[in-house]
């Protein structure tokens, strides 16, 4: 069981690590990983898919979410939550997210091949545009 706020500390002790595809680790990691390892760091075990493209299958990935996290009903993010996104078509999932929040304002917190690296940022029209699906890791816990 994870407290929200344990959930964006963890995905926040990740920023500055390099960006790689299928990277599993804080030598690189991708936006897949990225989700997995904040979850292994918090305790949770889970299958991260692996072998996939650098455009993965949204199928694939929403088997893999359905597997070991809880889909939320509601649209509204909150932190702490998995944001799941869509590609650049809205066909299939492509990206995933942790939600965090600063001053009341959310950010995105992932590993983003545009940077290079794990960052936060602001969630903002672009971002809110992609939103496919919310997440949250099994047993999550407000606070």
């Amino acid at each position: 069981m994870a407290k929200r706020s344990e959930i964006v500390a963890a995905a926040r002790d990740w920023l500055g690590t390099p960006y790689r595809h299928q990277g599993r680790d804080r030598r690189g990691i991708d936006c897949i990983g990225f989700t997995w390892a904040v979850a292994r760091d918090l305790g949770y075990e889970s299958d991260i898919p692996s072998n996939y493209s650098s455009s993965p299958s949204g199928n694939q990935l929403i088997i893999g979410c359905e597997k070991w996290l809880v889909r939320q009903e509601r649209m509204q993010l909150i932190a702490g939550d998995i944001a799941i996104m869509w590609g650049s078509t809205r066909g299939e999932a492509q990206h995933f997210a942790i939600i965090g929040e600063t001053s009341a304002r959310l950010t995105l917190i992932h590993a983003w091949s545009k940077h290079q690296k794990v960052v936060e940022h602001g969630y903002d029209d672009f971002w809110e545009r992609r939103l496919m699906a919310i997440y949250c890791l099994p047993d999550t816990t407000e606070g």
